[in-house]
């Protein structure tokens, strides 16, 4: 139990500070970050596919970011319980 709450108190530390620390401070995603870069790299650059569908607002992205993250979460830990709770094999 100490441990799980050291562990979680970590999590929050590591995960505010950035917040803290750097508060101007502009967090982009590596998608936009890449597209600027090969920009300079090579001007003439065009993409080979668009996207199907932009959501709407950068707001809706970050939603929908988050629901792909929460999605693969539950997915992984469901994985994780059904492996636990199956019999084990003994050779």
């Amino acid at each position: 139990m100490r441990r799980s709450l050291l562990l979680l108190v970590l999590a929050l530390i590591i995960g505010v500070a950035p917040l803290v620390l750097l508060p101007d401070a502009a967090f982009r995603g590596t998608d936009s970050q890449a597209v600027e870069r090969a920009e300079e790299l090579a001007p003439e650059y065009s993409a080979w596919v668009q996207p199907l569908w932009e959501p709407p607002s950068d707001d809706a992205e970050r939603v929908l970011f988050l629901a792909q993250g929460i999605l693969g979460l539950v997915t992984f830990t469901g994985v994780l319980w059904v492996a636990k709770r199956r019999p084990k094999i003994v050779p």
